[in-house]
């Protein structure tokens, strides 16, 4: 899910330099996640095609049936994640903002794989950004 929104001074109707003002503020974020599955403990040799297939395994306290596979779970925690901006039009040209992402500085992750040796990253930490704009 996203948000955002936005309040314009000059839209407003004010006058003088408030006109020039422009604050924004949203967030975005994500519901749980979950994914389980099987993964091979160890890879085989590649077959002629290539191809490895899991590895047997012999019989063990932690393995009982020698299965070549292994169970795993992972589950992703919601997350929101909140970013603001405040935008001022110096003229009729030019324009500077000022950008913070992420300003509760949440760890979250922002990309998962249903595969349990990669694929899930964090997203990025608390960040600024200052612009100055020029259109004609």
């Amino acid at each position: 899910y996203k948000f955002w929104t936005s309040y314009s001074f000059r839209a407003a109707g004010h006058e003088g330099w408030l006109s020039n003002l422009t604050l924004s503020g949203g967030f975005n974020g994500q519901s749980k996640g979950y994914y389980s599955g099987q993964t091979c403990i160890e890879a085989g040799p590649p077959n002629p095609q290539g191809i490895s297939a899991c590895a047997p395994q012999p019989k063990s306290p932690q393995n009982p049936t020698g299965s070549p596979t292994q169970a795993y779970e992972f589950a992703v925690k919601p997350y929101t994640v909140f970013s603001g901006r405040i935008d001022y039009r110096l003229s009729d040209t030019w324009s500077l903002a000022a950008n913070i992402d992420n300003i509760l500085d949440k760890k979250y992750y922002s990309s998962v794989s249903p595969s349990p040796a990669s694929g899930h990253w964090y997203g990025a930490p608390r960040s600024f950004a200052l612009t100055i704009s020029g259109s004609w």
